[in-house]
């Protein structure tokens, strides 16, 4: 099993209890920025056994110690991530039809695959 990153997406709007499925057992890390900070879902993220590289909002020392540690490489590639949601959002509208969560990942899975094709073509 390699390495996954992936980043935290819509966050304010999961509940506890979605954040179990997005933990597949392929998942090793989750790359997110400072605003999806908070505690006990980082303690969620590392009682899946994923390892979150989020960097800590720099109130004291300790805090800027802990941001020193993290590997610059991974916690970058989530800016990829950020910029393809961009595009996506730009060229095929930037809202969710379906109200459901799993009905959104689906439509947004479609989404990314017209754009796969878009990008062929």
């Amino acid at each position: 099993m390699g390495s996954t990153e992936i980043g935290m997406l819509d966050t304010e709007r999961c509940s506890n209890s979605d954040w179990e499925f997005l933990f597949p057992d392929d998942i090793s890390t989750i790359a997110a920025d400072k605003g999806d900070y908070w505690s006990d879902r980082r303690m969620m993220v590392r009682e899946n056994s994923v390892r979150p590289v989020i960097k800590h909002r720099e109130f004291d020392s300790l805090d800027a110690a802990h941001n020193a540690q993290l590997d610059d490489d991974t916690y970058h590639r989530r800016s990829v991530v950020e910029v393809v949601f961009r595009v996506l959002k730009q060229r095929y509208v930037d809202r969710l039809t379906c109200r459901c969560w799993y009905r959104q990942c689906r439509e947004f899975a479609l989404k990314c695959v017209v754009k796969n094709i878009d990008d062929s073509l």
